[in-house]
């Protein structure tokens, strides 16, 4: 191979990887947040499965201390760390006293932040979504999450919507739940 001949192969590598590269670490971190966002969902219908199949009160919450072996909920809106479901027995939207965890899972590296302005969700045995007080949300009235990517635009976010019936739906992008 001549010189000439090197530095056209060069030239054209170096295209492609200007090229590929974002979009590489765009598919990445989409991803991220895509399994994110389905940790999430699994661990909310879990949540209103569970509560129904039991007859008792089954919340998520935010967790923390995940990877000890001992998770508990966190007393912060801080999702992107990973959720805890369980057993509420004493239906106070936290892990304590005969509680017990169901599943618990670690947040996704890739992803920034989880927006939503509750630190934990419960579902009565009816498959309800109950408020922290107990009763039941008011009609129409929705919980969303929005899990982040660290980089990326917002159209690489995903929207996770929570009926007051216990439904699950997500969406690509920032929305907002109707």
């Amino acid at each position: 191979m001549t010189l000439v001949e090197v530095a056209v192969a060069l030239t054209i590598l170096a295209g492609l990887t200007a090229v590929g590269l974002p979009a590489l670490r765009d598919f990445v971190s989409s991803r991220a947040v895509d399994a994110h966002a389905e940790e999430l969902v699994k661990a909310l219908r879990l949540a209103r499965s569970e509560a129904i199949k039991r007859g008792l009160e089954v919340t998520v919450c935010a967790g923390q201390n995940l990877e000890s072996g001992s998770p508990s909920c966190s007393a912060s809106t801080a999702w992107q760390v990973g959720a805890v479901t369980l057993v509420d027995y004493d239906a106070n939207g936290a892990l304590g006293g005969n509680d017990f965890v169901i599943r618990a899972f670690n947040g996704a590296a890739g992803v920034s932040q989880v927006t939503t302005t509750t630190k934990s969700v419960t579902l009565a045995r009816t498959g309800i979504l109950l408020l922290a007080n107990g009763l039941a949300v008011a009609d129409g009235a929705t919980i969303s999450f929005i899990v982040k990517p660290l980089s990326g635009s917002t159209r690489q976010s995903r929207t996770i919507c929570l009926n007051k019936q216990g439904r699950v739906s997500v969406s690509r992008g920032e929305i907002t739940c109707a």
